[in-house]
Protein backbone atom coordinates (compact mmCIF):
# COMPACT_ATOMS: atom_id res chain seq x y z
CA UNK A 1 0.00 0.00 0.00
CA UNK A 2 1.29 3.59 -0.81
CA UNK A 3 1.04 6.48 1.10
CA UNK A 4 -1.29 9.00 -0.55
CA UNK A 5 0.37 11.73 1.24
CA UNK A 6 2.81 14.19 -0.44
CA UNK A 7 6.42 13.65 0.57
CA UNK A 8 8.84 17.46 0.78
CA UNK A 9 12.21 17.07 0.08
CA UNK A 10 14.79 19.38 -0.18
CA UNK A 11 15.51 20.52 -4.12
CA UNK A 12 19.31 18.62 -2.93
CA UNK A 13 17.45 15.49 -1.74
CA UNK A 14 14.99 15.22 -4.69
CA UNK A 15 18.26 15.48 -7.09
CA UNK A 16 19.45 12.98 -5.47
CA UNK A 17 17.36 10.36 -5.35
CA UNK A 18 16.41 11.32 -8.92
CA UNK A 19 20.57 10.32 -9.40
CA UNK A 20 19.91 7.44 -7.29
CA UNK A 21 17.31 5.68 -9.07
CA UNK A 22 18.66 6.62 -12.33
CA UNK A 23 22.04 5.08 -11.20
CA UNK A 24 20.43 1.87 -9.91
CA UNK A 25 18.14 1.51 -13.01
CA UNK A 26 21.61 2.40 -15.28
CA UNK A 27 23.63 -0.34 -13.55
CA UNK A 28 21.24 -3.13 -12.51
CA UNK A 29 22.50 -6.15 -14.21
CA UNK A 30 25.94 -5.11 -12.92
CA UNK A 31 25.01 -5.14 -9.75
CA UNK A 32 23.26 -8.61 -9.71
CA UNK A 33 26.48 -10.21 -11.84
CA UNK A 34 28.67 -8.39 -9.32
CA UNK A 35 27.53 -9.25 -5.79
CA UNK A 36 25.55 -12.59 -7.79
CA UNK A 37 27.58 -14.24 -10.41
CA UNK A 38 26.11 -17.58 -9.96
CA UNK A 39 22.41 -18.82 -10.49
CA UNK A 40 21.49 -18.99 -6.82
CA UNK A 41 18.63 -18.48 -4.97
CA UNK A 42 20.23 -15.59 -3.05
CA UNK A 43 20.47 -14.53 -6.60
CA UNK A 44 16.79 -14.52 -7.36
CA UNK A 45 16.05 -13.06 -4.31
CA UNK A 46 18.01 -10.17 -4.56
CA UNK A 47 16.83 -9.68 -8.28
CA UNK A 48 13.38 -9.52 -7.09
CA UNK A 49 14.23 -7.22 -3.88
CA UNK A 50 16.09 -4.75 -6.37
CA UNK A 51 13.35 -4.97 -9.04
CA UNK A 52 10.45 -4.54 -5.75
CA UNK A 53 13.33 -1.24 -4.94
CA UNK A 54 13.27 0.20 -8.03
CA UNK A 55 9.20 0.00 -8.74
CA UNK A 56 8.24 1.68 -5.07
CA UNK A 57 11.03 4.28 -5.87
CA UNK A 58 9.48 4.74 -9.28
CA UNK A 59 5.72 4.44 -8.09
CA UNK A 60 6.99 7.93 -5.08
CA UNK A 61 8.49 10.16 -7.56
CA UNK A 62 4.99 11.24 -8.62
CA UNK A 63 3.97 12.49 -4.82
CA UNK A 64 7.29 14.64 -4.22
CA UNK A 65 7.05 18.02 -4.21
CA UNK A 66 10.58 20.55 -3.52
CA UNK A 67 10.92 22.81 -0.69
CA UNK A 68 13.36 24.49 1.06
CA UNK A 69 11.99 24.51 4.60
CA UNK A 70 11.99 20.52 4.02
CA UNK A 71 12.86 17.90 6.92
CA UNK A 72 13.50 15.46 4.05
CA UNK A 73 11.39 12.41 6.10
CA UNK A 74 11.25 10.08 3.86
CA UNK A 75 8.06 7.19 3.52
CA UNK A 76 10.26 4.25 3.46
CA UNK A 77 14.08 2.99 4.25
CA UNK A 78 16.28 3.05 0.83
CA UNK A 79 19.65 3.19 0.04
CA UNK A 80 21.13 6.91 1.22
CA UNK A 81 18.25 7.46 4.03
CA UNK A 82 19.63 7.78 7.55
CA UNK A 83 17.11 5.66 9.66
CA UNK A 84 17.03 5.07 13.32
CA UNK A 85 15.94 2.21 14.86
CA UNK A 86 15.21 0.68 18.25
CA UNK A 87 16.30 -2.30 19.77
CA UNK A 88 13.17 -4.02 21.04
CA UNK A 89 15.26 -6.26 23.38
CA UNK A 90 17.09 -3.49 25.35
CA UNK A 91 15.42 -0.63 24.26
CA UNK A 92 18.80 1.03 22.76
CA UNK A 93 18.08 3.65 19.57
CA UNK A 94 20.76 3.26 16.89
CA UNK A 95 20.73 5.75 13.58
CA UNK A 96 22.66 4.39 10.31
CA UNK A 97 23.00 5.66 7.04
CA UNK A 98 21.53 3.20 4.69
CA UNK A 99 24.47 2.63 2.21
CA UNK A 100 25.87 0.87 -1.28
CA UNK A 101 28.72 -2.05 0.10
CA UNK A 102 31.77 0.23 -0.24
CA UNK A 103 31.13 3.56 1.22
CA UNK A 104 32.51 4.31 4.63
CA UNK A 105 32.17 7.17 6.41
CA UNK A 106 33.49 7.49 10.16
CA UNK A 107 31.64 10.14 11.09
CA UNK A 108 27.91 8.44 10.13
CA UNK A 109 27.36 4.85 10.87
CA UNK A 110 26.78 3.11 7.71
CA UNK A 111 25.60 0.11 7.57
CA UNK A 112 25.25 -1.47 3.64
CA UNK A 113 21.62 -2.61 2.16
CA UNK A 114 23.65 -5.85 1.27
CA UNK A 115 23.81 -6.60 5.27
CA UNK A 116 21.40 -8.57 6.86
CA UNK A 117 20.28 -6.05 9.09
CA UNK A 118 20.44 -3.54 6.21
CA UNK A 119 18.06 -5.89 3.62
CA UNK A 120 16.12 -6.32 6.53
CA UNK A 121 15.74 -2.47 7.09
CA UNK A 122 15.27 -1.42 2.83
CA UNK A 123 11.69 -1.08 1.56
CA UNK A 124 10.39 -0.94 6.13
CA UNK A 125 8.34 1.96 6.90
CA UNK A 126 8.18 4.39 10.07
CA UNK A 127 6.31 1.92 12.86
CA UNK A 128 7.34 -1.47 11.04
CA UNK A 129 9.58 -4.10 12.99
CA UNK A 130 11.66 -6.22 11.46
CA UNK A 131 14.08 -9.24 12.98
CA UNK A 132 17.46 -9.98 11.82
CA UNK A 133 19.01 -13.22 12.52
CA UNK A 134 22.61 -12.96 13.88
CA UNK A 135 25.07 -15.48 15.00
CA UNK A 136 23.40 -15.59 18.26
CA UNK A 137 20.35 -15.60 17.86
CA UNK A 138 17.69 -13.20 16.61
CA UNK A 139 17.46 -9.26 17.08
CA UNK A 140 14.53 -7.15 16.67
CA UNK A 141 14.36 -3.79 15.82
CA UNK A 142 11.69 -0.92 15.13
CA UNK A 143 11.84 1.78 12.77
CA UNK A 144 11.52 5.44 14.50
CA UNK A 145 12.04 7.33 11.47
CA UNK A 146 13.39 7.79 8.27
CA UNK A 147 15.00 11.06 6.63
CA UNK A 148 16.88 11.16 3.38
CA UNK A 149 20.83 12.30 3.92
CA UNK A 150 21.59 15.32 1.52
Amino acid sequence: MHNQNKITLSSAAYQQLISHLVNIEDHLDGLIDEYFPSLTIEREEFSELIAKYINELNAVMGKISVSADSGNIFPFVIIGSEVTIKDLDDQETYQYCISLPYQKDTRKRYISYMSPVGRALLLKRTGEQVSVQIPNGISRYQIESIRLYA
